[in-house]
C-alpha cells in the first residue's frame, strides 16, 4: 500500500509518485493499494484518476486551541530554539502540543536535544502524543 497524505498540498514530487504507482499498478502489481488523503481536496477528479476510488468523508471534531508565537532569536540555531520553545510550552501548559515547523532536514533537532524534552514529557505531562523521534 502507498499512503499519500495531505494530498492537497500539490507538488511535481507528489504527482510523479501517483503517476508511477498507477503506471507500477497497472502495469506490475494489480494488487497494489493507494490511498490520498486531504481533509481541504476536491476529491472528485482523484476519485475519477483512481478509476471510481470511493470516497471516505470524516467530519472530524475541533479542539480548542491556544496560538503561542516566539520571537525570531537568531543568534541561536533553529534547532535550539525549537528544543527551548517546547520546554517552555510544557513547562507553561498542560495536554499536548502541537509544533508548526519549516520543512527538510534543517528544522529536526539533534538527538541529543530532545533529552530534556523526554525528562520534561514525563514529569509534566502524561499523554503518549509526543513519541521519541527514530535515531
Amino acid at each position: 500500500m502507498v499512503i499519500f497524505d495531505e494530498f492537497h498540498e500539490r507538488s511535481l514530487q507528489a504527482d510523479l509518485a501517483l503517476a508511477l504507482c498507477l503506471d507500477i499498478r497497472r502495469a506490475l502489481r494489480k494488487d497494489l493499494k493507494i490511498l490520498v488523503m486531504s481533509a481541504t481536496l476536491d476529491c472528485g477528479p482523484v476519485a475519477s484518476l483512481l478509476r471510481g476510488a470511493p470516497v471516505i468523508f470524516s467530519t472530524g471534531q475541533a479542539f480548542p486551541v491556544e496560538d503561542r508565537y516566539r520571537p525570531d532569536e537568531q543568534d541561536r540555531s533553529l534547532q535550539v530554539r525549537i528544543a527551548s520553545t517546547v520546554l517552555t510550552a510544557l513547562r507553561e501548559t498542560s495536554g499536548d502540543i502541537l509544533v508548526f515547523l519549516p520543512g527538510g532536514a534543517r528544522s529536526a533537532p539533534p538527538v541529543n536535544l530532545w533529552a530534556p524534552l523526554w525528562t520534561a514529557k514525563r514529569r509534566h505531562l502524561h499523554s503518549s502524543s509526543l513519541r521519541r523521534p527514530p535515531l
